[in-house]
């Protein structure tokens, strides 16, 4: 079989995520994307389960599902946090297999990367990753958010190794880069409801959008009809209600027959039943227009968009570090010039993967005077942190956690969801995280790859909120567009040595 095919699915995790989901998925790539917490990976956790005959081990035991679903065992899953088997991969470098020998060389892997699994980025552990569930040659791949933590290069690579795929590939995720170039056909979830395009994430997100804003026109022009349309009826009412009064015989006298005469015959015409068939036929009217209304469903959407809350610092200079060669990672240094920040720049730090980036915000981070109020969201969150994390939020006070749900939802996430669930997904643990951290009057924040995990609306609110944001700002980002034109310092690290610029 060369698809995979859904018929009326529905999806629950605590409430229902995704209802009566009918498609097919083509041989070739196609894109799911849609808000944090919309239901993707729950629903490649019900593919899975039903295709492999066997769950995930990390398919959360509330989630379920009925609906059919048809295709190849054969399949092989890519979560979104990438921990490459380290015995696998040793077999898979020394086994002598020309095919591995192929994907390691389009992927540019190194066997040394072997013997320092600590050392490896995150996105070296991500090519890794790919590497072994190529090698299986499946018929299925999925690859849950495949861009985070890939440097342009590492990208590029990916989307030049996936062009040779030639089964069932799905990928969940945001970039554009990746899913315009390799995608035909996207899959989009919104609010229970899905839509499906034959094109690549831009395209179908802008046949959305052009969709949600003729739905919206004619949602408004409706109930602009309805209201009409009651109007008319309270018209018709009223004289129906004065005709009846009209051909009523009540407060005549006895003898009063000609009166009596009259409103005989004009209810022998018809007369009084003229006015009550057109209350009549405007009911019917109006339930007509109120059942095309209902038909016509919006998706819900949160609204968006936030302040970040900063303070511009009255030191000239947030950080000073000498030059010099600095440890950075165990067996790992770099040589770093005379770094300063200041009150109000916007750095970017830009490198391959496994040059040393995250280190050098962890150097900035340690090194910082303990009195400057900063934010800090790492690349990625652990298990213990996102504990601490929601120990940290059930310790904040009632208005307090309205003020962070409120965050939450303005970054396109559903409050109400989360407080039921009290946990979700990489991308709505990040947004947790940066809610309470921008409602805190920060002068610096430190950023390391702010757009992972998160969807593309939130990213869009979360570049639109600094741009206001008036205290200093140093990250790691992979992602050219983001944040270009607040940047003034670019620092770039190559060759083992870090470089800096202006803009």
């Amino acid at each position: 079989m060369t698809q995979i095919n859904l018929n009326n699915l529905n999806v629950f995790y605590s409430q229902t995520l995704i209802e009566n989901l009918t498609l097919t998925f083509p041989g070739g790539w196609t894109g799911i994307s849609g808000p944090n917490g919309c239901g993707k990976t729950s629903l490649i956790h019900c593919l899975i389960a039903d295709l492999r005959g066997s769950a995930e081990t990390s398919m959360p035991h509330q989630l379920q599902w009925n609906g059919t679903i048809t295709g190849p065992s054969s399949l092989c899953y890519l979560p979104q946090l990438p921990e490459p088997d380290m015995e696998a991969l040793n077999d898979f470098f020394y086994s002598g297999d020309n095919d591995h020998g192929r994907i390691s060389s389009l992927l540019e892997l190194k066997e040394e990367w072997l013997y320092r699994p600590d050392e490896i980025s995150q996105g070296q552990k991500r090519r890794l990753q790919l590497a072994l569930a190529l090698a299986e040659n499946p018929e299925i791949l999925i690859l849950d958010e495949p861009e985070n933590h890939l440097d342009q290069a590492g990208r590029e690579l990916v989307i030049n190794t996936l062009r040779q795929y030639e089964g069932i590939g799905i990928i969940i995720g945001h970039s554009r880069n990746i899913m315009n170039s390799l995608c035909t056909s996207t899959l989009l979830i919104y609010q229970k409801r899905w839509h499906f395009y034959q094109h690549g994430l831009t395209e179908s997100l802008s046949l959305y959008k052009a969709e949600e804003k003729s739905i919206r026109k004619q949602r408004e022009m409706l109930k602009f009809d309805i209201n009409r349309q009651t109007k008319q009826l309270n018209n018709y009412v009223r004289q129906s209600a004065k005709a009846e009064r009209a051909l009523s015989k009540k407060g005549l006298g006895r003898h009063d027959h000609d009166k009596k005469s009259a409103i005989d015959l004009a209810r022998l015409s018809g007369a009084d039943k003229a006015s009550s068939s057109k209350v009549s036929l405007q009911k019917k009217v109006i339930s007509s227009s109120t059942a095309v209304l209902g038909d016509l469903q919006q998706d819900r959407r949160w609204k968006m968009g936030l302040t970040i809350l900063g303070i511009k610092s009255r030191r000239d200079r947030l950080i000073h570090i000498p030059s010099g060669n600095y440890p950075l990672y165990e067996n790992f240094s770099l040589d770093l010039p005379e770094l300063s920040i200041l009150a109000d720049d916007f750095i970017v730090l830009r490198g391959a993967n496994g040059t040393g980036k995250t280190g050098i915000l962890n150097l900035i981070h340690q090194r910082i005077d303990p009195a400057v109020p900063l934010g800090w969201i790492p690349q990625e969150l652990t298990g213990e942190e996102k504990e601490a994390l929601l120990n940290k939020y059930q310790q904040l006070d009632q208005r307090e956690k309205a003020d962070v749900m409120a965050y939450f939802s303005r970054m396109g996430s559903d409050p109400i969801q989360w407080i039921q669930q009290q946990k979700g997904s990489p991308g709505e643990y990040r947004k947790l995280l940066m809610a309470m951290i921008f409602l805190c009057e920060t002068e610096l924040l430190i950023l390391d790859e702010p757009a992972n995990h998160l969807d593309i609306f939130t990213i869009e609110v979360i570049e639109e909120a600094l741009k206001t944001y008036r205290g200093a700002v140093i990250m790691v980002s992979h992602e050219k567009e983001f944040c270009s034109s607040m940047i003034n310092r670019v620092w770039s690290v190559n060759s083992g040595r870090l470089f800096l610029s202006e803009t």
